[in-house]
């Protein structure tokens, strides 16, 4: 604002009452117009995902657009309200949903906003997720050292980058639970099949693959 604000002269704080309005009213426009992009931006990531089932896709657009605005570790702090939450575990417990559908809805929507660069840079790295499972009753595997004796999952990520710096978004994503024990052959004398190199390779062919479907026709041969 170009005019300061100035204490009134029958009040102790630093604006008017109808300023104090504006500026609550300022806030909740604004919250309003987040979650309004939040869920936006929902429908374009998961608008399109192949879950067998109209009710389940809207589910999860309303899901992704509630941890877009509220992002926490655990569903109950991310769904507050109990019909939310309730929704949420259902969903995520259903058989029908499969993880690989999710992954494809969130890959061809950042294949989609690509195909409007000439050009994007693909970043893939990899990370580990690390996940209690004490009894070791649940489908984890090692992360971190062998000696350590932790669990959870391997991840690897291939996050698309415009020319220009901005994130597009995630176009691929590959994960697996590592064995318990180390490998008794030697890296060197495994086939990349048979070595952690084939989720980096398949993570890139899935980019590819993507990017190369949605890319405009005069550019396709150029995906690489």
């Amino acid at each position: 604002c170009s005019v300061p604000l100035l204490p009134h002269e029958h009040a102790d704080h630093w604006f008017h009452l109808d300023d104090a309005r504006e500026l609550t009213g300022w806030s909740h426009a604004y919250a309003r117009m987040e979650r309004s992009s939040a869920r936006q931006w929902a429908r374009e990531e998961f608008g399109q995902a192949l879950l067998g089932d109209e009710r389940r896709r809207s589910r999860l657009v309303a899901m992704a657009a509630t941890a877009l605005t509220r992002p926490a570790g655990r569903v109950s702090d991310v769904f507050v309200n109990v019909a939310e939450r309730e929704g949420a575990y259902d969903l995520l417990e259903n058989a029908c949903v499969d993880a690989d559908a999710l992954v494809a809805a969130m890959g061809d929507a950042c294949a989609r906003r690509c195909a409007e660069y000439p050009y994007v840079f693909v970043a893939v790295d990899g990370t580990s997720l690390t996940l209690v499972d004490a009894a070791r009753a649940k489908d984890f595997g090692a992360v971190g050292t062998y000696e350590a004796g932790a669990s959870g999952l391997k991840v690897i990520n291939a996050l698309a980058v415009a020319p220009n710096g901005v994130p597009l978004g995630c176009c691929a994503m590959r994960w697996w639970a590592r064995t318990r024990q180390p490998k008794t052959k030697p890296s060197y004398a495994r086939a990349p099949r048979e070595k952690e190199t084939q989720h980096w390779l398949d993570a890139i062919d899935d980019s590819d693959a993507r990017l190369s479907m949605h890319a405009h026709a005069t550019d396709r041969k150029s995906v690489v």
